[in-house]
């Protein structure tokens, strides 16, 4: 993710939303993790944070969270606030429900598309599941040289 964001949403040349979505059926630890990853998003360590929880999803515990945050040398008394704070589940709850809403069922899920001049995204792929970097790029490259879209259609 690190290298997708400094490439391409660093650069100018994507917008890039990120929602949790985790699959609480599959990992019990899936929820506290991705508070995790919304508590380092506030100290600006959001990607970085996503490729250690990515790198190893079978230490996802509150001590294993808290060990990422010293690594990336978060504020490790409010990455532990924020962790206990009701309104950061709230957040990974309404992400949740958002992306059930736009029919996401596995993650990752990745949707790529041209921003209109109406401020939206007119979806060409959605795909669902691990990607390479290469194929993102075969995706998104295509995008970035095609003609701006005029009017609001």
């Amino acid at each position: 993710m690190v290298e997708f964001e400094k490439q391409y949403v660093a650069s100018g040349k994507v917008l890039l939303a990120f929602h949790q979505f985790p699959l609480e059926s599959m990992h019990p630890f899936a929820l506290k993790a991705a508070e995790g990853d919304v508590c380092a998003a506030k100290q600006g360590k959001a990607f970085e944070m996503h490729d250690l929880l990515f790198g190893d999803q079978a230490n996802l515990d509150i001590a294993s969270l808290q060990d990422r945050a010293r690594k990336l040398n978060l504020n490790e008394k409010s990455f532990s606030a924020c962790l206990d704070a009701n309104d950061t589940v709230n957040q990974v709850r309404q992400d949740q429900s958002g992306a059930k809403a736009l029919g996401v069922v596995g993650t990752p899920t990745f949707f790529v598309g041209l921003l209109q001049s109406d401020g939206k995204v007119k979806v060409s792929k959605r795909m669902s599941g691990a990607i390479t970097m290469a194929s993102l790029q075969k995706l998104i490259d295509p995008l970035l040289t095609a003609t701006p879209p005029t009017g609001g259609q």
